[in-house]
């Protein structure tokens, strides 16, 4: 995965064909899970010639905006569905996947 901070240029990571980055968003002394967004359209140019999956601070609201914006090859949402840390919430789980389905059919 590649910790993503603000600002950072995606483009000069060293990435070959067949790669499948994961981008998640940065946070010092932490390595996933904070429920934190970061700036996708920073992943743009990446998206554009690879097939790449967006993490990090991922819901049901704002899902919609992340596959828009990056067509990822894939989504990955942990604390974003979480009724606690831990606990899925099958509710939010539903709207989760309902979301990216209504973006596909658009």
């Amino acid at each position: 995965a590649f910790r993503v901070q603000d600002g950072e240029d995606l483009t000069t990571i060293p990435l070959e064909d067949g790669d499948h980055p994961l981008f998640d968003t940065w946070v010092p002394d932490s390595v996933g899970g904070t429920g934190r967004a970061w700036t996708w359209p920073q992943a743009r140019e990446v998206a554009r010639k690879y097939p790449v999956v967006v993490s990090g601070g991922l819901t049901p609201d704002n899902v919609d905006g992340a596959v828009r914006e990056l067509h990822p090859w894939a989504v990955d949402v942990c604390s974003g569905v979480e009724a606690e840390p831990g606990r899925k919430d099958h509710t939010k789980l539903r709207a989760f996947v309902e979301a990216v389905r209504r973006v596909d059919r658009e």
